[in-house]
């Protein structure tokens, strides 16, 4: 498996799916967004930082703690 992902099969993957998703990158930066996620949260997710649009702390402390266990394995 490749160390990192293209940005095009992120987007793929993304709007396959039928239920609202974002991808983010290590920045916690949407690089991707489906358009249930559009019609939940705004139009013009990708680019934005995750924290603009999602504000629970669980949420937030999990993709923090992903980030920090990403960084230890590499």
């Amino acid at each position: 498996m490749p160390d990192r992902i293209s940005k095009s099969w992120c987007i793929s993957f993304v709007t396959a799916l039928s239920d609202a998703a974002l991808i983010v990158d290590h920045h916690n930066t949407i690089i991707a967004a489906n358009g249930s996620a559009a019609e939940l949260l705004s139009t013009g997710l990708v680019g934005h930082p995750v924290t603009l649009y999602l504000r629970s702390p669980d949420l937030l402390s999990a993709l923090s703690e992903t980030l920090q266990s990403s960084n230890r394995q590499q």
